[in-house]
């Protein structure tokens, strides 16, 4: 009997210009994940980080697939997520909207 552990799963890796291609072969997608530069970008401040990376993963009924996410960790608030379809500009232009999030809780209140 084969069991299949993540059969409800579907892989991605991006294109030289950070676009998502859906790769069906487990074991190819996984030798390009190790050696990707997932990481879309890094912000950190003095009690807070906030990180977008590429996901790789979805599961079947994801459909356009969240294939990116914004996560903030530590500070007012942390454990905050989202995620994106698309492509890497959109990514990009979600972690900018996180980090101008986190910007705005340092602004003093006037």
């Amino acid at each position: 009997m084969r069991v299949t552990f993540f059969s409800n799963m579907k892989y991605f890796i991006l294109d030289e210009h950070g676009t998502p291609e859906h790769e069906p072969d487990l074991a190819r997608w996984a030798v390009w994940y190790e050696e990707a530069d997932t990481i879309v970008g890094v912000f950190k401040t003095n009690d807070s980080v906030v990180v977008t990376k590429f996901l790789g993963t979805t599961e079947d009924n994801d459909d356009p697939p969240h294939l990116w996410k914004t996560s903030i960790i530590g500070g007012k608030l942390d454990s905050v997520a989202d995620k994106c379809t698309g492509g890497r500009e959109q990514a990009e232009a979600m972690h900018a909207k996180m980090c101008q999030r986190v910007q705005n809780l340092k602004q003093p209140i006037l």
